[in-house]
């Protein structure tokens, strides 16, 4: 009698089930939850915009009237000049807009939106040097342009990178 009391009593205090649907839901919310996403790059100098704010600047691909003080982000090394804006060899600089076309910008970080606008993605260190006219540290066009090499080669440091380019 005891041993069947003993058996009901932990029958009785057994969690009950939980289903197969609430499993499954809870198991994609921490997948989802834990998904990791690359922050934005910014256009100007490339990084990755992980603790600062990303300023969205937006222009008309119709104008060429420039935001900021984008006029010092120019294409001005004769090399990259000659070869990839003279004979078209590259593609880096055209971005189908008349005011940004021939600035080092980094592709990624634009955005073509309706109408033949652009957004660019900036990074606030790069907004602020822009906005009082300075040359951003590690812009681009700061001489840290390195050309483009083969994605096999994506784990070579800087050093390398600017020997191979």
């Amino acid at each position: 009698m005891t041993t069947f009391k003993l058996i009901t009593d932990i029958h009785m205090s057994w969690p009950e089930r939980v289903w197969c649907e609430i499993n499954f839901k809870h198991l994609n919310e921490y997948f989802e939850g834990t998904q990791w996403t690359l922050p934005p790059p910014c256009a100007v100098c490339t990084r990755q915009i992980h603790d600062t704010e990303v300023m969205s600047i937006i222009v008309d691909g119709k104008s060429s009237f420039l935001p900021l003080h984008f006029d010092m982000l120019r294409v001005t090394d004769p090399f990259i000049i000659q070869n990839c804006v003279i004979h078209c060899n590259s593609a880096e600089f055209v971005f189908g807009c008349k005011a940004l076309d021939s600035l080092m910008l980094y592709k990624p970080a634009l955005h073509h939106l309706p109408r033949g606008n652009i957004c660019l993605d900036i990074c606030m260190q790069c907004h602020s040097c822009l906005s009082k006219g300075t040359m951003p540290k590690f812009a681009l066009a700061n001489n840290l342009y390195r050309g483009c090499l083969p994605s096999r080669f994506h784990d070579l440091t800087w050093v390398e990178e600017m020997v191979c380019a």
